[in-house]
């Protein structure tokens, strides 16, 4: 085992410590947040996120989407446009992974920096700039995409919102981070993940409105809603793989330790 995995395994092994009840007891999915220090979203006083998941709801409850793509693991839709900006559509991916995954996972997976650069290759750079990780935190990244150089900054509130665990963001101006020649500095319009277990699987849904600020802006908001797919299997494949890294190693742990291995999760 080579340098890297020996630091992700007690990285791991240190987490099945400290968190034995997230990593293998039977809790609810926002009891497991509640253990990872993560308060409700209308507790974070953030007025404009608290607007992003109710415009987001009136979404929703108007029913207009328009399919893209449903390819049974995952569905894609998407309107044109919103009140934020009549221009650039907003969409909607669900998709679904077969079993339950541990919430620190898919947020550190999302949100760490060193893991989100390993995984996602269209990232030149992704830096937290302040903050919180697991509460509320500024993220700037520069990324590289079909002849699209772009940066944005972005203000990230994690929360729990019904019974769901929610990521919102949208873009923010930082005097750390001024506009640079190299980059067109796209805005986040919309930006919001839920995260829920239904039927003892975990399911992600996306919502986006981003405008690239790019000459093809236009164009390139809209290839880059039907290719979203790709993005999400990518996703989906680094869950999956940590995952079962993740039972390989906690049953080696545990058994070295004595402790009882249970590692069946409900919602």
């Amino acid at each position: 085992m080579g340098c890297c995995e020996s630091r992700e395994v007690k990285s791991i092994q240190r987490s099945i410590k400290n968190n034995r009840t997230i990593e293998f007891l039977n809790v609810p999915l926002i009891s497991e947040a509640k253990m990872l220090q993560i308060s409700h979203l209308r507790e974070k006083g953030d007025t404009k996120a608290l607007e992003i998941v109710e415009y987001i709801d009136e979404l929703n409850r108007a029913n207009n989407w328009k399919n893209v793509k449903n390819d049974g693991w995952i569905k894609i839709q998407k309107i044109d446009g919103s009140k934020y900006n009549p221009d650039y559509p907003v969409s909607k991916i669900w998709f679904h992974l077969e079993e339950r995954l541990p919430l620190y996972m898919i947020l550190d997976h999302l949100n760490s920096p060193i893991k989100r650069v390993s995984w996602d290759k269209n990232f030149k750079s992704y830096e937290i700039i302040d903050g919180d990780i697991q509460n509320c935190y500024t993220l700037y990244y520069s990324l590289s995409l079909l002849g699209y150089k772009g940066d944005y900054i972005e203000k990230r509130i994690i929360g729990i919102h019904n019974h769901m665990v929610v990521v919102v963001y949208y873009s923010v101006d930082h005097e750390l981070k001024p506009e640079i020649k190299q980059f067109s500095r796209g805005v986040i319009h919309i930006g919001f993940l839920t995260i829920e277990v239904v039927d003892g699987r975990t399911e992600l849904c996306f919502y986006n409105q981003v405008d690239p600020n790019y000459k093809l802006s236009k164009l390139f908001a809209h290839i880059g809603v039907s290719k979203s797919d790709e993005w999400c299997k990518k996703f989906k494949n680094i869950l999956i793989r940590s995952n079962a890294e993740r039972k390989l190693i906690s049953e080696e742990y545990l058994e070295i330790q004595g402790w009882p291995i249970i590692l069946g999760e409900k919602s």
